[in-house]
């Protein structure tokens, strides 16, 4: 499978030629089929760290590793599990071989590679030849498919979420809210633009 990863100018020309010791540039160590196992954590997808990606200090590799060394986490469970062991205990639960990995499944698919990688296995990505990845945007697509589950358990999940998002505006004094006698609608005015939206109040 092909996985992403960044490495300053100064790295680049080594790792194509001697590959990325497992050892020495081990991103984390991770619980995985029940002992704990050193790791490089590489992307799905070259744009979910756009920072990296329009850096001009460093270069994206494009890297063919087997899928036998790849396994799939949560890369946002792990940044909140730093602080927090109960999300920590469920970013390690989130660790799936690669080939059983469902695309939007995690907000922040990470592939952790549990091998070095051999210098055969690198190339430059070019942004502008490079076959496109399966996945533009993963945190795009994670909060796409969340909304479409809960659209499809909840008929009025739509008015839920947009009457949550404009209380909010509300509270802020960006609106003004006005609910029915009976409670069950609300209206909320923009007077910038002139506009009133009206929507049923959860029940919940």
């Amino acid at each position: 499978m092909e996985v992403y990863y960044y490495l300053p100018l100064s790295d680049v020309d080594t790792a194509i030629e001697c590959g990325i010791s497992l050892s020495k540039n081990y991103s984390k160590e991770v619980f995985v089929e029940g002992r704990v196992k050193r790791c490089i954590s590489t992307l799905l997808n070259p744009k979910d760290d756009l920072v990296s990606y329009n850096s001009e200090e460093l270069k994206c590799l494009k890297i063919d590793m087997p899928l036998k060394y790849c396994y799939i986490a949560d890369r946002r469970l792990y940044d909140v599990g730093l602080k927090n062991q109960t999300v920590m205990e469920k970013y390690n639960q989130s660790i799936i071989p690669a080939e059983k990995y469902i695309f939007g499944t995690y907000r922040m698919p990470e592939c952790l590679v549990m091998t070095t990688i051999l210098g055969e296995q690198i190339s430059l990505l070019n942004k502008n030849i490079d076959a496109p990845v399966l996945v533009d945007d993963s945190e795009k697509l994670y909060v796409s498919n969340l909304i479409e589950e809960f659209k499809n358990k909840n008929d009025y999940f739509y008015d839920e979420l947009l009457y949550y998002y404009m209380d909010k505006h509300a509270k802020d004094g960006k609106l003004q809210k006005f609910v029915s006698q009976a409670g069950n609608y609300a209206v909320f005015y923009d007077e910038a633009e002139n506009r009133s939206y009206t929507l049923r109040v959860p029940t919940v």
